[in-house]
């Protein structure tokens, strides 16, 4: 990762309709709807959240700008429309629970989730595909992604940006205990440059 911790944290991703910056513990109330309850949650990796979990949640993740090494982070973005947080997307090559990472530091992994109510307008393959751009503009070699298989959104939203399934894991094998099948997907840095942009109208 180049440059340092003061410029990654003014860091701001601008796209046809969405605005990306570090999140906050403010954002808090708005990352409680689409990371809370029970309903919303059998695609991530942790349980539901009450208030107070997603504040301290929010609070390390915004600690986590403030540490970034030159080569090792762990990043968590708001993704705003009109102002208002509707998603987080996520970067880092740092491991932690739940979060595989290699050895190379130009090895990276990404994860998401969107407000149920912003679905199907193609916001999430817009921010992802913004945060992609930025991850090998700083120097990513490749990327990756795990995701379980039936969640057929994340899966089409994965594909429609080039990336291709690179391992598979049995229910058995979910550390996270969801219990649930699940793929890594790969994307290189010389497959993302032959892929057109224009993907902010697809539905995701």
């Amino acid at each position: 990762m180049e440059g340092n911790c003061g410029r990654l944290l003014s860091v701001e991703l601008r796209t046809a309709r969405l605005v990306l910056r570090p999140v906050a513990v403010e954002d808090a109330a708005m990352v409680h709807t689409y990371r809370g309850p029970h309903e919303v949650v059998t695609y991530l990796t942790h349980p539901a959240l009450d208030p107070d979990q997603t504040r301290k949640r929010l609070a390390r993740a915004a600690d986590l700008w403030r540490s970034v090494e030159q080569e090792r982070f762990n990043l968590t973005f708001a993704v705003l429309l009109d102002g208002t947080v509707i998603g987080d997307v996520h970067a880092w090559n740092m491991a932690e629970q739940f979060q595989p990472a290699s050895p190379d530091p130009t090895e990276v992994w990404i994860g998401y989730a969107f407000s149920p109510r912003n679905q199907g307008h193609g916001y999430a393959t817009e921010a992802v595909r913004s945060l992609l751009d930025w991850l090998f503009a700083q120097g990513a070699e490749r990327v990756f992604a795990n995701t379980y298989t039936d969640n057929t959104r994340s899966v089409t939203l994965l594909q429609r940006l080039g990336f291709e399934e690179y391992r598979h894991y049995t229910a058995e094998q979910d550390a996270s205990g969801k219990n649930l099948a699940s793929c890594r997907m790969r994307l290189d840095r010389d497959v993302m440059s032959d892929i057109e942009s224009g993907t902010t109208s697809q539905p995701a």
